[in-house]
């Protein structure tokens, strides 16, 4: 268990990619939301229908939801890194994918088996994007760092 994570940094390129491949699996799902968070709490990216939520609280609670969820897998020795919360007319799914992120739907009316199906895709290119980020800014702080040693120099 992670006590403390360091802030994640996002490039302004794969931030946009990252909205453009939430609004596609809204807008081909019909989920009312769809976040992408840290196991921190951190809201990475949104989209949806959620102006009435509170979407950093959610996703303060998210987090600890799934926190508590992997602490539940160790007890029984079970790798769960996803799960569906059900209520009389709104449900959420969550995934934790790539060790620190969370994807988390929210909706009403759709058959769980048709949003776990399509987050599978979404994860792909979730972790594609976010990889493809991290090298960018590595590459930007290395220029940084250089830009800054000049400066020096």
């Amino acid at each position: 268990m992670t006590l403390v994570q360091e802030k994640i940094t996002i490039s302004k390129k794969s931030s946009e990619k990252i909205q453009e491949l939430l609004k596609d699996f809204v807008n081909r799902i019909k989920v009312n939301g769809v976040f992408i968070i840290t196991k921190s709490g951190q809201l990475i990216e949104e989209y949806g229908y959620l102006r009435d939520l509170n979407t950093l609280s959610l996703s303060a609670i998210l987090s600890g939801i799934a926190d508590s969820i992997e602490n539940l897998g160790r007890l029984v020795k079970e790798n769960i890194n996803d799960i569906t919360i059900e209520g009389k007319e709104w449900k959420v799914y969550f995934k934790i994918f790539k060790e620190d992120y969370i994807l988390s739907c929210i909706y009403k009316g759709i058959n769980i088996g048709m949003v776990k199906f399509e987050s599978i895709s979404l994860i792909k290119n979730l972790e594609d994007t976010l990889e493809y980020s991290k090298e960018e800014i590595k590459k930007d702080d290395v220029n940084d760092m250089i830009d800054k040693i000049i400066k020096i120099i």
